[in-house]
């Protein structure tokens, strides 16, 4: 008889400690879900001030091609370095504009309702793009300082030619080709370059993005 009431309280028992163990998982699943609503609603609402900026980006940029090539049409030939420096300038300008239409898609695509690793993706994608546009814009930096030569002033022996505008040309063409070897993915977590990277708001706001989501992950191991 008393066999018998153990095996009824150890089963009681049992039944018990399966409906707490029950309990806590949905109450896990439930505190996961609604972490997960909070950081995901959080990120996607630091992203909005990126949109509003690719957006900005791009119509600026198309008055600005616009402006120069009008320049470059009225001028032609008459001046072979205003009007290839003013090219270069506006085949760079595009190419940014172009990526900055695909980061758009990009951005307009991450839904509320996406996974967690979906939208980390996407975010991986748009730094990942976000440092190659910045290496490519660079690279007009040295046609900034060739604009306003003319043919008569290089074939001159003017000496604020030669030993101030040139010297500086020089010096920006060293120092573009410099950045734009350094300023890759592998070196991000370099400090010079994560602050350089961190003083435009649309890659600051995309690491935020990608931390609050990260933090999803962390919070899951927790109760691993």
């Amino acid at each position: 008889m008393e066999s018998m009431e153990l095996d009824n309280l150890l089963q009681q028992y049992q039944q018990a400690l399966n409906q707490a163990q029950l309990l806590n998982m949905q109450s896990w699943q439930l505190n996961l879900k609604c972490f997960e609503n909070q950081q995901g609603q959080k990120a996607r609402s630091s992203l909005k001030p990126v949109i509003g900026i690719k957006v900005l980006a791009l119509v600026l940029g198309i008055l600005w091609v616009g402006f120069l090539g009008i320049l470059v049409f009225a001028v032609g030939w008459k001046n072979p370095y205003f009007s290839i420096s003013l090219s270069m300038i506006i085949l760079f300008t595009l190419l940014a504009m172009a990526a900055y239409t695909w980061h758009l898609s990009i951005l307009l695509s991450i839904k509320y309702e996406d996974n967690v690793l979906d939208t980390q993706a996407k975010i991986s994608k748009l730094k990942l793009s976000t440092i190659q546009m910045l290496r490519i814009i660079l690279l007009q930096i040295p046609f900034h300082c060739t604009w306003f030569w003319s043919p008569d002033w290089v074939n001159s022996h003017d000496i604020k030619f030669w030993l101030i505008s040139f010297p500086i040309f020089i010096a920006f063409t060293a120092l573009t080709i410099w950045l734009f070897l350094q300023i890759k993915p592998q070196n991000v977590n370099k400090p010079w370059l994560k602050k350089f990277l961190s003083l435009g708001i649309e890659y600051k706001n995309l690491e935020q993005a990608e931390s609050m989501l990260a933090e999803i992950k962390e919070f899951k191991m927790d109760f691993v």
